[in-house]
């Protein structure tokens, strides 16, 4: 029933691209992702508060999570497909479905267990780890933003990405400073490929960033974060 209820999802509305499943957290029981947000700087955030629409299926999400997400084959193969350079590539996915005027959903009554991150906490070591997501990030803003957008976005995405690098580094007394810089350097030695993808993406695109960052965060991801590391001294 999880996969079927998603191919109902599908085939009821070729708008749709990608349908998610429910995700519950396979060790507590509780409900670990109703789809992802982005923050317009290149953040990750859970749904807290989904909305629902009259058939129960949850709209409004930027991103499918990658743990249980059926997509629609032919618009998979129209927008590239997963970028292997990535680590992770949910996000990047579903920026990419959003820039081709495509929906991306959830359906609540798919439900699938889920032991969230427990390879990549296992058998990854923290500063692999960071590196891998500052270098995903910058890599994912330079191919989908338009370039008007894309100088304000990267600038400021250096300067909130860095100064978190040097939070992690004084929190874990680990370097992940350098990290930060290892992943500034992947990607210029990457440019030209992240240039080619770029310029794929671009030519396909059918809305405009305006219209992509209404199912975005208005703010920097980053700051919900400090807002809640601010909180924990109070």
């Amino acid at each position: 029933m999880c996969i079927r209820d998603r191919v109902n999802v599908l085939d009821n509305n070729q708008q749709i691209a990608a349908c998610q499943s429910k995700l519950i957290d396979a060790q507590t029981g509780k409900v670990q992702s109703l789809g992802g947000l982005q923050g317009v700087y290149g953040g990750k955030s859970k749904i807290h508060e989904p909305k629902i629409d009259k058939q129960g299926i949850i709209r409004g999400i930027f991103y499918p999570v990658g743990a249980a997400v059926l997509i629609r084959r032919s618009v998979l193969l129209r927008c590239g497909g997963f970028d292997e350079k990535l680590f992770y590539g949910d996000v990047d996915l579903g920026w990419r479905l959003r820039l081709l005027g495509y929906d991306i959903v959830v359906n609540p009554f798919s439900k699938c267990y889920h032991y969230g991150s427990y390879a990549t906490k296992k058998f990854v070591p923290s500063l692999q780890l960071s590196y891998h997501t500052f270098r995903e990030k910058l890599r994912i803003l330079l191919k989908v933003y338009s370039l008007q957008n894309l100088l304000k976005r990267i600038c400021f995405w250096a300067a909130v990405s860095f100064s978190y690098a040097v939070y992690l580094s004084i929190k874990t007394k680990r370097p992940h400073i350098f990290s930060w810089v290892k992943a500034i350097l992947w990607n210029l030695r990457n440019f030209s490929d992240t240039l080619s993808a770029r310029n794929y993406i671009q030519r396909l695109r059918k809305i405009s960033d305006n219209d992509v960052e209404k199912y975005m965060l208005s703010n920097p991801a980053e700051i919900y974060f400090w807002r809640s590391r601010l909180n924990e001294y109070k």
